[in-house]
């Protein structure tokens, strides 16, 4: 039946309900269930007037283990101002799944578990999605969240570099880049950036303009061995009339 979880009721009274019992309850009758390949996961460690443990750390860690699981990242906040101690990760599967599956695995109930989906038209749900886990960004620091450190985190995967990747951080101290795709792709025209730098620094941004970088590079090398040319025929006309004009003044 696996782990049994307290919920409160329409009478305010808790109950004990199963994850599938938790998940039936949230689907329509006939309703086809949502397959997906990433979720994201939320729950409190503590009932917040019982007390009672809301989050099974140890068969959560065990579910994580499934070779079905590719990646996975979560921890613990409990330092964030007014809200409770809660639980909170994603994760990425080789193949989708249904919340009544993950439920199952992971022994969290399925109100814990929402599909982790890509905004229309942008790629890189997961990469945003853990580096919110950590609430590093400046909107997050606004916000007054808590800065979580990479020690707090628990994942199968090399998170830290992923994040980097994605975002286009520097090496050296994380600093954050402000170029935007058509700096980067002003970049390349000009010769100061290969598409293969791009790849490296900017992976979402060579993903989604691979074609037009590699246009973009060969169009402005083209370009700049024309100025060439026309750069030193120009100035070949002009030492041939300075020397015509030096004739002119001989004679």
């Amino acid at each position: 039946m696996g782990t049994a979880w307290a919920s409160m009721g329409a009478t305010g009274h808790s109950s004990s309900v199963s994850p599938v019992q938790a998940t039936n309850a949230l689907q329509p009758p006939g309703a086809t269930p949502i397959r997906a390949r990433m979720w994201k996961f939320s729950l409190p460690l503590r009932h917040p007037d019982t007390g009672r443990l809301f989050a099974d750390i140890d068969h959560l860690s065990a579910g994580l283990q499934r070779r079905s699981i590719d990646r996975y990242m979560w921890l613990i906040h409990d330092r964030d101002e007014g809200s409770a101690p809660h639980l909170q990760g994603a994760l990425r599967l080789t193949n989708s799944r249904t919340s009544t599956q993950l439920s199952s695995i992971l022994g969290l109930p399925a109100t814990a578990l929402r599909p982790l989906r890509d905004r229309s038209g942008q790629h890189g749900a997961f990469e945003r999605y853990c580096r919110y886990l950590l609430h590093e960004s400046i909107e997050a620091q606004e916000d007054g969240k808590f800065h979580y450190s990479d020690s707090a985190v628990h994942s199968n995967f090399d998170f830290r570099d992923m994040i980097d990747r994605y975002f286009g951080f520097a090496a050296s101290g994380c600093v954050p880049t402000v170029e935007s795709t058509d700096q980067i792709r002003l970049k390349v025209y000009n010769g100061d950036m290969t598409p293969s730098e791009v790849h490296a620094l900017h992976p979402m941004i060579f993903i989604r303009n691979h074609k037009s970088l590699e246009e973009l590079y060969h169009k402005g090398r083209h370009d700049r061995e024309i100025a060439t040319t026309l750069a030193e025929r120009a100035a070949r006309e002009g030492e041939s009339a300075s020397d015509s004009s030096a004739e002119i003044r001989a004679a």
